[in-house]
């Protein structure tokens, strides 16, 4: 098993009523890459409303290899499959994703709302051999 890469949310700052994006960034890479990602991001829903979710500029074939659903109010499902299991695996540290939410207007000036990882991400190489993820969180910083 693989330990050292890294997975990473930004904290980022943005104002009540106003629309953020949030990256979700992977990096130490290594050259067997990433051909699988499952994990689930929560988010505080009482202060952040989901939009959308986007792959980021290292995730190959988006259109068929990349996949973000609500799971519930505060709650993603994160998912990515190397279809070809040889040629799209993911070689370069970069974002992943975009999370855009917009910020409720009801949430207070100088709090934040926690953007993070929940439970153990899943991730194999393109061995298919699981690699472990170093996590790091974010916030929405509200101004």
């Amino acid at each position: 098993m693989q330990t050292g890469f890294n997975l990473s949310i930004d904290t980022v700052e943005g104002n009540p009523g106003s629309s953020v994006v949030v990256p979700v960034k992977l990096s130490g890479i290594s050259k067997n890459g990433i051909s699988t990602a499952d994990f689930t991001v929560t988010y505080d829903a009482t202060k952040l409303e989901y939009i959308s979710g986007d792959a980021g500029s290292i995730v190959t074939n988006p259109g068929v290899n990349f996949g973000i659903n609500k799971e519930s109010d505060g709650k993603l499902k994160v998912l990515f499959l190397d279809y070809t299991m040889s040629t799209g695996y993911i070689s370069t540290d970069g974002v992943f994703a975009n999370l855009n939410f917009n910020i409720k207007s009801s949430a207070a000036i100088g709090s934040k709302a926690e953007v993070s990882i929940s439970g153990t991400p899943t991730f194999g190489d393109s061995t298919l051999t699981p690699v472990v993820a170093k996590v790091t969180n974010g916030a929405v910083n509200l101004e």
